[in-house]
């Protein structure tokens, strides 16, 4: 629906990109996609990458840790101005569980049990 652009594959073989078409913190945002067995999930950076501003143009150090990206945002020199960042923490993909394991019977909490995760299939999750 929207615009993608600004693509940049990293050596993680995360893609980056700036779209409009996702939802977002305003104007341009820049997404990281991880490939996944069904296709790509796509994350928004977030704030302060991400501003009401056309935010685009990425680029990340092999180690991922420090990076440039070019926005329009306010205080900068011109219209369209570089700026560098640091990552202070990696963008994750998992998800957080929390749960009860409960005796179905008696109702009762089981602590300290293992449990594992299935799909649909019987395979293996977690």
């Amino acid at each position: 629906e929207g615009d993608e652009m600004f693509p940049f594959i990293h050596q993680s073989g995360r893609l980056y990109f700036a779209s409009n078409g996702h939802v977002g913190v305003g104007g341009l945002d820049i997404f990281i996609a991880e490939k996944t067995a069904h296709g790509y999930q796509i994350k928004n950076m977030g704030y302060p990458v991400n501003t009401e501003k056309d935010d685009f143009g990425v680029y990340l150090d092999a180690e991922g840790k420090h990076g440039y990206l070019s926005s329009n945002r306010e205080g900068g020199k011109g219209d369209d101005d570089i700026y560098q960042f640091t990552v202070l923490k990696d963008v994750s993909f998992q998800k957080g569980l929390m749960g009860k394991l409960i005796n179905k019977n008696t109702k009762a909490v089981i602590s300290n049990s293992p449990v594992q995760f299935q799909d649909l299939k019987g395979g293996l999750v977690a």
